[in-house]
């Protein structure tokens, strides 16, 4: 990607100690991985379901500004109940029941 590679990935989502064959991740642990692996391979179409849910606030505002001054191509597609985060982004759908 353009303005995300893999050593800021790791620096922003891996630079975590982890447990033993992976036990006892912390749910933000577990985001951070799962962003960071999305986010090492280019695509046209990303889609990311509540992606600030598990982070701590200073990560989850990394991510959002990360993902936001990113010059890419591609399509970011955002699940969010987070209304500072979907403030942010270029159109925001509301589902009402």
């Amino acid at each position: 990607m353009d303005d995300f590679d893999s050593e800021e990935a790791y620096s922003l989502f891996l630079n975590k100690a982890v447990g033993e064959n992976g036990l006892n991740l912390s749910g933000g642990q577990i985001k951070r991985i799962s962003i960071a692996r999305a986010m090492f391979h280019s695509a046209s179409l990303y889609i990311f379901d509540e992606p600030t849910s598990s982070l701590d606030p200073q990560t989850a505002s990394k991510f959002i500004q990360r993902i936001l001054k990113m010059n890419t191509k591609s399509v970011f597609f955002f699940v969010t109940h987070d209304h500072h985060f979907a403030s942010q982004c270029d159109r925001v759908i509301n589902l009402d029941e």
